[in-house]
């Protein structure tokens, strides 16, 4: 396990140097963002790893948008049930829009259009029954072609949520609260303009319906109320639901819904987009 956890780190200080250029904001499960573990505690004894698919294969468009996410995610240190310190590193392989003029890439020839990195910490604290977590991350697009755009962030948020999730038989629903801070800041010496979003207030549902043991039907929604650095306001829409199969190993198998008013992937191009389709993930 600290092996595991030792090369995520080593990962992350490889990475950082070329991170001075978000995109989509790819969805990070619970397990990543809410690092305290009920069955883990100390220094390095818990980690998290994710492979995620996700394809629009029920757009209508005539390009293909699909991504390969793995993310790595270990526990700095926990104290009991009070609070614990995760880091984690992702990297997203995409595909997606093209413009007008130019050749859609495809599943079939597996062209990327580029890669995002993202990286940061989590720190989560456990008072009366109540989760709160403070959150810093950084988000950096490299693109592999002309006409797709180099973007990046710095996200500050904080999140709160129920300790434990409410339950009436066989159903189960957790809420979740997340405000947020967007910037690009001076540190990086990035010559790259803002980022598109400013502050975010974000609610979340996390809803369960307990098959078997480890089997469960979920649906997961999440809108994102946005101010952008320009002075408007836009929404961003998530919405998941599939098969979830829990314990170690996990996997999710599920549709996928995603509906944003600015992708930021085409250069100097507002990019108004909606995904669905299917994914699957392993963890």
């Amino acid at each position: 396990m600290k092996t595991i956890c030792c090369i995520t780190l080593l990962v992350m200080f490889v990475f950082l140097p070329y991170a001075a250029v978000i995109a989509r904001d790819y969805y990070d499960p619970a397990e990543i963002r809410f690092p305290l573990n009920e069955e883990a505690g100390g220094f390095l004894n818990s980690y998290t790893g994710i492979l995620e698919y996700s394809s629009s294969a029920l757009n209508h468009d005539d390009w293909d948008s699909f991504y390969i996410k793995v993310t790595g995610a270990p526990v700095l240190f926990q104290k009991g049930n009070l609070w614990a310190l995760n880091i984690f590193f992702s990297s997203i392989l995409m595909n997606g829009p093209v413009r007008e003029e130019e050749k859609a890439a495809n599943i079939g020839n597996f062209w990327m259009n580029a890669v995002q990195f993202e990286y940061g910490s989590n720190l989560q604290f456990r008072i009366r029954r109540t989760d709160f977590v403070y959150s810093y991350s950084r988000s950096s697009q490299h693109p592999f072609r002309e006409n797709y755009s180099y973007a990046a962030n710095d996200q500050q948020l904080l999140r709160i949520r129920p300790a434990y999730s409410f339950e009436t038989g066989n159903f189960s629903f957790h809420p979740s609260l997340t405000a947020g801070y967007f910037d690009l800041y001076g540190f990086w010496k990035s010559d790259l303009e803002k980022p598109r979003v400013k502050f975010m207030i974000s609610p979340e549902m996390d809803s369960r319906w307990k098959l078997s043991g480890v089997i469960n039907i979920y649906i997961l929604l999440k809108i994102d109320a946005l101010q952008t650095w320009t002075g408007n306001y836009e929404t961003d829409f998530y919405a998941e639901s599939g098969l979830k199969k829990t314990g170690s190993p996990g996997m999710d198998f599920f549709l996928q819904m995603y509906r944003t008013e600015n992708s930021e992937m085409l250069e100097s191009a507002k990019h108004d987009a909606f995904y669905a389709g299917f994914g699957v993930r392993f963890r």
